[in-house]
């Protein structure tokens, strides 16, 4: 019966990979539950104690003994082990128990880091004062860099002499020596990085404190460590940007480092309505970069449209982020990539809770049976209804902007209206990985996403009732099997499935005869699944090489239905389904060269169309010097799945833009030309980062039915040009930072079938600033910053006119008087936020915690993010035009609360 039972575990999980099977998330989580049970059955045959026969052995015969059977990598001197020979057979036991037997006779000692790295140093000399000379007085403390917790038994020893002592449980050492000239102090603790202090200076400033710094393994060439802040790290020349955010301190206006709004404090990035979902990355828009998480396309990035970034971001370990010139192993998105990852490569477990006035949460890290298996979760909830804090209110009343049709809006209802809402929101993630053996490692990773909102309005003048509702899911899967052949050579299969849902309705009824009912409802459905294979290989001169094929299966549906009367039904329906083959080749120079170049090639056949896309990208690089880094890059990108753009003028409501496959004449294949020429600057805590960029973009689909006489459906033609200049400038002083980042930019469109055919963006923002402080002062981190940006463009009321259809449906549009379209502009737009958070851990406890407070927009500053030409009805008058305007939020704090053990 068991037998029975694995082989039906097996065959659900192969059922996953069968691209043609509806699915939704029910499967995805049996899937993963499958993948789960069927990883015990095995572990438990395969987990067992360290049994090497070692009797006269060498050591290193040994040490690889145990890479190649148990999966434990070591990292030793040649020297201290070269002659070394082990003189007993060690019994059968765990692996702390044969490694204290084997390396202490050998004057060895061994720390094991993320649970398969073993390190191997030789022991450090305790305090041996021979000689006569007056001793001096070393003393400190160490700490880690992070979380600023003691490291205990850290080596502190002098470097000509040999001599010193270790750190006590507190991180405090004292030992006292003879001083020699030129003699240097290292401090150094296994998994870190060492420092090294002139001895005659070390001992000038008393008993100083020393955080040492985590040492990663397998990372990229880094450039900038702390490129904003601790956390922050630019990689490869500038080529993209990681973020780790349990290392990032409290950002102005966070309590937490939330991803998509952190990412914002990049030059180059900004969300001109204020969102976390909406980001623009060098001018482009949201639906333009792609979103993974651990490989899983996500459609859905921001909840409570697009206030609260979906992402929890106690999973997220990693995120990297790039602003264009991606190499070739990313594609479908034309604009940016940010990849964020969940690392099970480090061994800390953990559970942890927490709540603030929008969510509550939990999640834990677990490792079982000898760190082989590991478990990673998260799960985040919406406060209940009747909780409701004043910073859910802000988010609610900046929303119902965009749901009132007929009222426009200013956070002020006159006493005759009543608005009663719901909305809830949630999401969950959870990895499993599991180390198969010393060469396979495989994982599973699960992700889930809803919103679920309504409101009612009634307007008691009018006898007017309105009513809106709106659920969202996003779920996704993916399955990875890793296979490292050799030092030099591995493998990657990958699959992953992803579904997207999104349904809204709205409705408006009247008891006047003289007013119109009005309903309608937008549908949009994806469904995405991908399986690929993926090689990497690296020559013993540092040369990489990156092969890989993708076979892609997209289906994509959307309904928009608007109706007046019973004799005025508008709808839209498009249901397209494609297969996307894609074959690609990346080659890198070592990046630790002065001279380097990346190159990369991506040819993807578009089944819909029959046709094949070509897309060559290079980077190029130099270093003249240590603190000095230039580069340039450029590509060509294409994109066959994207959301139309909305040139407005209808009043309907539905505002979220719909997701479309490109395969026709009316939506053609996205495709961007780029150029980028950058460098970096570093020197004794000044940072220097200038990048420039040229881009365009052709095949870009448009809806601008409400300026359309006939009401026509159909898309309009366009395409964009991008240009921009990004700087940013930074200065640290110990324990304080600022910076000052600035973008320059200008997003022009041409639509030749659009009353104005040349116009400048909805999103162009051609200025973009932020003045951002942090200070760390014992367990608080403090924030400041200030962020303004040029108001949005919008159409000038006084060029239009409403003109009644010619169709007797009793219904109207816009119509231009002048061919000028966005010709003035909204005021800027400015705020002014702070964070503050406080660590704290008990004393003899295990117990964690952080208490956060933030302010957003402290002077309550009245930022329109949003302008519409807007037709109001009313009972007593004929139409008119006017404006909707839309605010940001006004001053908004938040608390949270985060436990941890």
């Amino acid at each position: 019966m068991e037998l029975q039972n694995i082989h039906l575990l097996k065959s659900k999980i192969f059922r996953a990979f069968t691209f043609l099977i509806p699915h939704n998330f029910l499967k995805n989580i049996f899937s993963f539950l499958a993948f789960f049970l069927l990883l015990n059955a095995t572990v438990f045959a395969q987990n067992q104690s360290i049994q090497i026969n070692t009797k006269d052995v060498p050591l290193t015969v040994i040490l690889n003994e145990l890479e190649q059977e148990y999966g434990f990598l070591s990292t030793y001197s040649d020297d201290a082990i070269a002659e070394e020979i082990c003189q007993i057979n060690i019994p059968k036991s765990t692996i702390q128990n044969f490694l204290h037997q084997l390396l202490t006779p050998a004057n060895l000692e061994y720390e094991i880091v993320d649970k398969r790295y073993i390190i191997i140093t030789q022991k450090s000399n305790t305090l041996s004062n021979t000689s006569s000379a007056p001793p001096s007085n070393f003393c400190g403390k160490v700490i880690d860099a992070i979380t600023k917790e003691p490291l205990i038994a850290a080596n502190i020893y002098l470097k000509t002499s040999q001599k010193g002592n270790t750190s006590n449980e507190q991180g405090d050492f004292q030992f006292k020596y003879p001083l020699q000239a030129k003699d240097s102090l290292i401090i150094s603790y296994i998994g870190y990085q060492a420092q090294s202090f002139l001895a005659r200076e070390f001992i000038r400033g008393g008993c100083p404190t020393i955080a040492l710094s985590y040492l990663d393994f397998e990372e990229d060439f880094i450039v900038v460590t702390d490129y904003l802040s601790d956390g922050i790290s630019l990689h490869e020349h500038g080529n993209y940007t990681e973020f780790q955010p349990d290392r990032i301190a409290a950002l102005p206006g966070q309590i937490e480092a939330d991803v998509m709004k952190s990412i914002q404090f990049l030059p180059g990035i900004s969300s001109p309505d204020g969102t976390a979902g909406g980001l623009n990355i060098r001018g482009g828009t949201a639906d333009q970069n792609l979103v993974l998480w651990e490989d899983i396309p996500i459609y859905h990035t921001a909840h409570y449209f697009g206030m609260i970034s979906a992402f929890n971001p106690s999973i997220i370990d990693n995120v990297s982020v790039y602003k264009g010139g991606f190499d070739a192993t990313y594609g479908g998105r034309i604009s940016g990539v940010i990849d964020l990852k969940t690392d099970h490569s480090s061994n800390d477990e953990k559970l942890a809770a927490g709540i603030n006035f929008i969510n509550a949460y939990v999640n834990g890290k677990q490792s079982l049976f000898n760190n082989r298996l590991k478990f990673t979760f998260s799960l985040r909830h919406s406060v209940p209804q009747k909780w409701r804090t004043p910073t859910f209110d802000n988010i609610t009343e900046r929303n119902q902007q965009g749901v009132l049709l007929q009222i426009p809006v200013n956070n002020q209802l006159p006493p005759e209206i009543s608005i009663q809402n719901r909305f809830s929101f949630l999401d969950t993630n959870a990895k499993l990985s599991y180390q198969l053996s010393a060469k396979d490692k495989i994982s599973a990773a699960v992700f889930y996403g809803n919103n679920d909102f309504k409101a009612e309005v009634f307007d008691g003048v009018k006898d007017e009732f309105q009513n809106d509702t709106l659920f969202l899911r996003n779920d996704g899967l993916s399955l990875n099997w890793k296979r490292k052949w050799s030092d030099r050579w591995s493998t990657k299969l990958l699959y992953t499935d992803s579904d997207y849902e999104y349904k809204y309705d709205y409705s408006l009824t009247s008891d006047d005869p003289n007013l119109r009912d009005q309903e309608g409802r937008k549908e949009n459905n994806i469904e995405e699944r991908q399986l690929q294979l993926a090689t990497f290989y690296q020559s013993s001169k540092g040369y990489e090489l990156n092969l890989g094929v993708q076979s892609s299966n997209y289906y994509v549906r959307s309904v928009i239905s608007r109706q007046t009367n019973q004799n005025d039904p508008r709808n839209t329906r498009r249901d397209t389904a494609s297969w996307v083959q894609v074959a690609y080749a990346n080659i890198k120079t070592p990046s630790d060269k002065k001279l380097g170049l990346e190159a990369g090639v991506r040819l993807s056949y578009f089944d819909l169309e029959k046709e094949v896309y070509f897309e060559p990208r290079i980077r190029l690089w130099t270093k003249p010097s240590k603190s000095m880094t230039f580069y340039v890059n450029g590509g060509i990108y294409q994109q066959f799945l994207s959301q139309v753009v909305d040139l407005e003028g209808d009043n309907s409501s539905i505002e979220t833009p719909v997701w479309v496959l490109a395969g026709s004449k009316e939506v053609p294949v996205l495709q961007s030309r780029q150029l980028q020429v950058g460098g970096i600057y570093t020197q004794k805590g000044w940072l220097l980062d200038v990048q420039a960029y040229l881009r365009g973009i052709t095949g870009l689909s448009s809806s601008s039915t409400g300026f359309d006489e006939d009401f026509s459906e159909d898309f309009k033609l366009g395409e964009a040009t991008i240009k921009g200049l990004d700087v940013l400038v930074k200065k640290r002083w110990k324990d304080y930072q600022t910076w000052m980042s600035y973008t320059l930019s200008q997003v022009d469109h041409h639509f030749p079938k659009f009353f104005d055919p040349n116009f400048p963006a909805p999103n162009d923002q051609r200025h973009v600033f932020n003045w951002v402080h942090l200070w760390k002062v014992n367990n608080f981190d403090v924030s400041l910053g200030w962020s303004m940006h040029s108001g949005l463009p919008h159409p000038d009321i006084d060029n239009f006119e409403i003109r009644e259809s010619n169709d007797n449906q009793d219904r109207f549009n816009i119509r231009a008087e002048v061919d000028e379209f966005n010709t003035l502009r909204l005021p800027n737009f400015h705020h002014l936020d702070a964070s503050v958070s406080y660590t704290f851990r008990p004393k003899q406890s295990k117990l964690r915690g952080l208490i956060g407070l933030s302010f957003y927009n402290i002077y309550q500053n009245n930022n329109l993010y949003h302008r519409e030409l807007f037709i109001r009805e009313s009972r007593d008058n004929p139409p008119r035009l006017v404006y909707l305007n839309k605010s940001d939020l006004p001053f908004t704090p938040n608390l949270v609360v985060q436990l941890m053990w």
